[in-house]
């Protein structure tokens, strides 16, 4: 996969933005700013002599092994601070559509 830049005029952005391409006449010559694989990710001086990644698994994509997550850090209040109750949310209903969240 490459990643490009095309100069277009408003119209041709309007029309790759809503039909997610843009086809280009066939002497045109791109500029390729960025080379990569499509499954992996990786760009292709990494990805060029070895087998892709995201054919074994796509731990590297979503972040790591999602087994070992950190634990969330808890919320610390200060000494003499009063934890207040807050207003009740209803989030069924008419009022919920009307209000949001």
């Amino acid at each position: 996969m490459i990643a490009a830049v095309v100069p277009v005029n408003a119209a041709a952005a309007r029309l790759a933005d809503m039909r997610r391409y843009h086809r280009l006449n066939e002497p045109t010559q791109i500029r390729a700013i960025d080379v990569y694989c499509h499954l992996c990710r990786r760009t292709y001086e990494d990805a060029a002599d070895q087998p892709c990644q995201a054919r074994v698994n796509n731990e590297h994509l979503i972040g790591g092994d999602q087994r070992t997550r950190a634990k969330r850090r808890p919320i610390v209040i200060p000494e003499g601070a009063e934890q207040l109750p807050g207003e009740p949310i209803d989030r069924r209903g008419v009022r919920a559509v009307v209000e949001g969240p």
